[in-house]
């Protein structure tokens, strides 16, 4: 799922569709069943990833979560945090590698 809140001009983390194209061709060759949403919505991302999760009756979200201070430890990002709460299936959170 790629989503924007439509200011994707200056969204960096909303993919172009050279991006698009490039992650289709990859995902089509591993071999995995794949779908990508590539929408803008005027809702917060995790409420669009928790409402396709139930709408593809999804068995698992899998999330990545960036680097945090040591304050920021203690709180998760306030998306992965709501994904993780309001997901009726059970959600993987991923940290990036170092």
């Amino acid at each position: 799922m790629n989503t924007s809140t439509g200011a994707a001009s200056a969204d960096n983390r909303y993919v172009d569709d050279d991006q698009l194209a490039a992650l289709t061709a990859e995902l089509d060759g591993s071999g995995l069943d794949d779908e990508i949403t590539h929408n803008v919505q005027r809702k917060d991302p995790s409420d669009v990833l928790v409402d396709i999760a139930e709408e593809t009756n999804a068995e698992l979200i899998v999330i990545g979560l960036r680097r945090r201070t040591p304050v920021g430890k203690l709180i998760l990002g306030s998306q992965a945090q709501r994904v993780l709460l309001d997901a009726n299936c059970p959600v993987l959170a991923v940290k990036a590698p170092r």
